[in-house]
């Protein structure tokens, strides 16, 4: 058969392969990134809908002893109570995201409040921070906000630097 190079043809069909895989892993890690992010959003919302209360700085055990508890509340403490403040809401917060090794999290911290931060591309207009070289996009779960945006009285303190990253690793 004159003019039939089968190393040509499979040299060929291997370029066309390789090319589609590519764009298919491109889609995939998109999806992926897609899915990872609605479903920090599906905590972030679960985690918002618990009340918003302050933790008292102690407690009492069974003995009538006090604990001194500086208003840190324990995640499944937040969650079998339904309420938490800042801390706590972002404690329980935190250990559902890494519970299921799902994206890796920060918490930012300012003189009077605590948010979390996690590790995901954001979005345009999306309040989020640059650290170590990675993008952090801003959770507040203190009320219903949309995953990467703030109140205005704390947006101030991430324009200007005036924040403390804590890593939980």
């Amino acid at each position: 058969m004159a003019g039939f190079n089968l190393s040509s043809i499979m040299a060929g069909l291997s370029k066309r392969v390789n090319g589609t895989c590519a764009v298919l892993q491109r889609l995939s890690e998109a999806s992926q990134e897609k899915m990872d992010t609605d479903l920090v959003g599906a905590f972030a919302s679960f985690v918002q809908s618990l009340q918003y209360r302050v933790p008292p700085d102690h407690r009492v055990n069974d003995e009538g002893e006090e604990i001194v508890t500086v208003g840190a509340m324990m995640p499944i403490e937040t969650l079998s109570k339904q309420w938490g403040d800042c801390d706590s809401k972002s404690m329980l917060f935190a250990s559902l995201v890494k519970s299921i090794d799902l994206v890796d999290v920060k918490f930012i911290v300012m003189d009077d409040h605590l948010f979390a931060a996690v590790q995901l591309s954001p979005e345009k207009d999306d309040h989020s921070i640059r650290y170590e070289g990675n993008e952090w996009v801003l959770v507040e779960l203190t009320d219903a906000w949309p995953l990467g945006k703030v109140p205005e009285k704390h947006l101030h303190n991430i324009t200007s630097g005036d924040y403390t990253v804590v890593d939980l690793d």
